[in-house]
């Protein structure tokens, strides 16, 4: 499966991508919403892990404009900051799971199943 992860924190960023190769998923990761862009249209991802708060941008219209143009396409929002409004956004944009930084390897697991 191909996934595309938007994320600002490079360590984190590393480690999701290795996460998601360790199960199976081919990978592409990017750190804005300007590069997020580029890589949905030529990357075509199926699975768009994004975090909410980016540098340029939110992540949650990241995944509703991916999924406008392949409603197929799904999504997982990671935050540091959740919040209850931001999880209901994310479901509203086509979000499968809202997950809670820091990240565990088995969180991914239920989406490769």
């Amino acid at each position: 499966m191909k996934v595309l992860i938007v994320e600002d924190d490079l360590a984190t960023r590393k480690g999701l991508e290795e996460s998601v190769k360790d199960l199976g998923g081919e990978t592409r990761s990017v750190g804005t919403v300007k590069d997020a862009a580029k890589a949905v249209e030529e990357f075509d991802p199926r699975l768009l892990i994004v975090d909410i708060h980016l540098p340029d941008g939110d992540g949650i219209e990241i995944l509703r404009a991916a999924r406008e143009s392949d409603p197929d396409r799904e999504g997982i929002v990671i935050t540091g900051q959740g919040s209850i409004d931001n999880a209901i956004e994310a479901r509203r944009a086509g979000a499968v799971d809202y997950l809670l930084k820091p990240l565990r390897p088995t969180q991914l697991e239920v989406v490769f199943n």
